[in-house]
């Protein structure tokens, strides 16, 4: 059995994470690798993450890795959809409770 319900699953199975402001209408695609050399990969989904334009919640989207035959279809992007990485930033919880952006 597979775990997609992790950083560290998603980036080693090929899938990507992105996020959806709705404040600035912008997609970006978090950097998985960067977050796993950080020591988020056991972070467990759902996380909360913020954008670093408008501090807007963002929306999380898991995307399979694209399929690598000719003729198959894979997942939709939207059309505004860019490659950013680490554009929009997971909060953490302190020790305190309070939340902040990493």
């Amino acid at each position: 059995m597979i775990d997609l319900g992790s950083i560290a699953g998603l980036h080693r199975h090929q899938h990507e994470l992105a996020c959806y402001c709705t404040r600035c209408d912008r997609w970006a695609v978090l950097d998985l690798a960067a977050m796993v050399a950080a020591g988020y990969g056991e972070r467990r989904l759902p996380i909360t993450v913020r954008c670093r334009h408008c501090g807007g919640v963002g929306r999380l989207q898991v995307r399979p890795p694209m399929p690598t035959r000719v003729g198959a279809i894979g997942w939709v992007m939207p059309g505004t959809a860019h490659q950013i990485p680490c554009d929009v930033l997971p909060e953490r919880t302190s020790r305190h409770g309070t939340e902040g952006t990493i």
